[in-house]
């Protein structure tokens, strides 16, 4: 979740301003490659949407629409107009929310990414943009050789930075239990064909960490939330606005979790540990079972990086509860809550039950009028018809 600078009680009142009537101002810039703002094209903004889905190789996407009825956006790559949009340049979304309480409108930035495709029919401009991972989808083609000991912190930031091009990173200095810095337990060579964002994925992955851009344009890499974010509650002051649908998908269901890992030089043994649901649990291998036979479905793990049991177990635990937790979808429509981020743990709260998930998928409208829902656990396409945007351009 973007923090937005705001202190513990002026995101409450920000929060308390979502769940409510308030006004809204959407800002697009455009912007260079390298994050230089060039101008604004606020004021043609007609509808938009961000797609964020935490299971794409690209986690958040764009589709904007702008009313051109004079030309005025170029986009020949030989424009002088600063407003050109074509292939090196980016567009930023900013979705700002008046907060009467603080009497100032507080933004969060919910896009930021390169033009990817573009369109003009009639007076309306179609711009469809990608997150900045689509920047480092490219091949890694001066091959590089990131070294055993090295930490993973690091390979990630020099590979990001020379094979990308990425300047702006939050990425903490991560440690393991010990105190010790997470490094790469054996040299890790990449050739000219290799993807740059693939391998960092990886890297991300091989320490049991979350590595993706926010919608500032700001490679994070963080832990997986165990903390709730926000919390969804329907009725008044709530901002859930249709029924909630809870899906169950047994088929990828684990309730058991074997972590090998890798011991530390010079000492014997495999470090391991084994994780099972319990037997309370409806999804326990117990309470699956039949005839006094217990179901285990088992997923087994091999890492590395894990030099120690204790971190095994860890682990194992962790992605036991993220396994469990992916039986469930949970999908509804709600008010728009701009500064989430993929795979904030969040929760829903009825006065029939509570339930915590991780949040996948979501959409943020862009409108400037009216007041369309945010899907939660599901996409779908937020902006009107282009007969309806070709009635609102003949106004």
């Amino acid at each position: 979740m973007m923090t937005l600078g705001l202190t513990t009680e002026e995101r409450r009142a920000y929060e308390a301003a979502l769940r409510s009537s308030h006004t809204r101002r959407i800002d697009v810039d455009v912007l260079t490659l390298n994050g230089g703002v060039l101008s604004s094209v606020s004021h043609t903004l007609l509808d938009g949407q961000v797609n964020v889905d935490a299971d794409a190789e690209v986690t958040r996407s764009a589709t904007l629409t702008f009313l051109d009825p004079s030309h005025s956006l170029n986009f020949d790559t030989d424009s002088p107009d600063d407003g050109a949009i074509y292939a090196d340049r980016m567009i930023r979304v900013r979705y700002g929310v008046h907060v009467e309480e603080l009497d100032r409108y507080v933004f969060a930035t919910v896009f930021t990414g390169p033009v990817t495709g573009l369109s003009r029919e009639g007076v309306t401009v179609t711009v469809e943009a990608q997150g900045k991972e689509a920047l480092a989808l490219g091949a890694v083609w001066t091959p590089i050789t990131l070294r055993k000991g090295m930490t993973v912190v690091g390979a990630i930031r020099v590979l990001m930075s020379s094979r990308a091009g990425e300047t702006r990173f939050s990425i903490p200095d991560f440690r393991n239990s010990y105190g010790k810095r997470l490094t790469l337990p054996k040299a890790r060579s990449l050739d000219r064909f290799a993807q740059v964002w693939s391998a960092a994925r990886s890297l991300s992955r091989s320490i049991d960490k979350q590595l993706f851009y926010n919608g500032a344009g700001i490679l994070v890499m963080r832990n997986h939330s165990r903390a709730v974010k926000y919390v969804f509650k329907p009725g008044t002051g709530g901002s859930i606005v249709s029924e909630v649908a809870i899906n169950y998908q047994m088929a990828d269901v684990k309730n058991t979790i074997s972590v090998k890992g890798q011991p530390p030089n010079g000492k014997m043994g495999a470090v391991s540990a084994t994780v099972v649901a319990p037997r309370s649990h409806p999804l326990s291998p117990f309470r699956m079972g039949r005839e006094g036979a217990p179901r285990y479905l088992v997923e087994r793990v091999e890492n590395a990086s894990i030099r120690s049991h204790a971190a095994a177990k860890e682990y194992a635990e962790r992605l036991l509860e993220s396994r469990i937790r992916e039986a469930v979808e949970v999908s509804f429509d709600a008010l728009p809550v701009p500064h989430l981020d993929p795979d904030d743990m969040v929760s829903v709260q009825t006065p029939d039950f509570t339930l915590k998930f991780r949040l996948r998928k979501f959409a943020i409208p862009l409108a400037p009028n009216g007041a369309p829902p945010m899907p939660v656990g599901y996409l779908k396409r937020l902006t009107p018809s282009k007969k309806t945007i070709r009635r609102r351009g003949k106004r």
